[in-house]
């Protein structure tokens, strides 16, 4: 049985916890199998992009000089002693130059990559978004909060677009753990492989050909830029969440046009499971994701509304489209 395999890098972006209506989990799917020595690869263009930084700091640090000091201060960034001192001496224009440069180097990074020359890699995400969507969830043994729901439409939209006929595949996401609500005993605790993969299973036992498709928790640990892959994930959650709050983004052509101009990458993918037409990479959990659900199980979709945002209607349109 032939054996199609892929990546997935996810960080988070926003305040799920507080309920921010734009944040988002979001990230990297590369049509690659996932090795040693690719992780490597892109670690070293990771390090290359920033020279001076010891380790990869979050991506809100590198948006001004002025965070690029808190960060510096509250320890969310490590220089080497020489990146230290030119610091020291520069003023705040010299840092902003310094810090687009690295966000511009970190941009590039896959294309630099030698393994992942050839690969397919798209930008993807889902909103937390959840008009009118008011039921209990669980997934497995972890309660369907904000963050939770936002993954599994996340990991949803992946099953949609990587599913093959006669043919398994093999997922393998790396994911940044954050604190989520074991149901059976009602408290916080780190997102875990485990849970990842009761949320997964919960994902693809609800739809069809979803048994083909399997998630393999393959780094679910806290971001401390020791995996290149959600450094990466990092930088793009936080790109789109800014974006979004600015009002860059409204529409489904302004998430493609940022995807382009900022990653040079597609926030649309065409694979045998979307029929050969370029469908969308970004979803929301709410009532546009319920939609797509139940027009991929055959039944009659939900009403779609576009929630607080134009994209979330459209995305869901244009997917139940080449489904029904």
């Amino acid at each position: 049985m032939p054996v199609t395999h892929w990546t997935l890098f996810v960080d988070e972006s926003g305040s799920f916890d507080r309920g921010h209506p734009d944040a988002l989990a979001a990230g990297l799917l590369v049509e690659r199998r996932w090795t040693p020595t690719l992780e490597r690869q892109l670690a070293g263009q990771v390090a290359a992009a920033a020279p001076g930084i010891v380790s990869p700091p979050h991506a809100w640090t590198l948006k001004s000089a002025e965070k690029f000091r808190k960060g510096l201060d509250e320890g969310d960034v490590e220089l080497s002693p020489d990146a230290a001192r030119a610091l020291r001496r520069e003023d705040a224009p010299a840092t902003e130059a310094r810090l687009a440069g690295y966000r511009g180097g970190l941009a590039d990074v896959l294309k630099r990559t030698p393994g992942l020359t050839g690969a397919r890699v798209v930008v993807l995400g889902a909103s937390s978004d959840r008009e009118g969507h008011c039921r209990a969830l669980r997934y497995g043994q972890v309660r369907g909060d904000a963050y939770v729901e936002a993954l599994a439409a996340l990991l949803t939209r992946v099953v949609l677009l990587v599913r093959e006929p006669g043919a398994d595949v093999v997922v393998s996401a790396h994911v940044a753990t954050r604190n989520v609500v074991h149901d059976d005993l009602g408290t916080s605790t780190d997102l875990s492989p485990a849970l990842l993969a009761q949320v997964a299973d919960a994902v693809t036992g609800r739809l069809p050909g979803g048994d083909r498709v399997r998630f393999v928790a393959e780094r679910v640990e806290k971001y401390d830029g020791k995996c290149a892959g959600v450094v990466l994930a990092d930088t793009v959650s936080n790109s789109y969440f800014v974006a979004t709050c600015d009002g860059v983004i409204s529409d489904w052509g302004s998430v493609v046009g940022h995807a382009d101009s900022q990653w040079h990458l597609a926030a649309e993918l065409s694979t045998p499971a979307t029929r050969g037409e370029p469908l969308p990479t970004f979803t929301a959990a709410g009532r546009a994701h319920e939609a797509l659900v139940a027009v991929a199980n055959g039944d009659n979709p939900l009403p779609v509304t576009g929630g607080r945002r134009a994209w979330i209607g459209q995305q869901a349109t244009a997917w139940i489209g080449v489904l029904s």
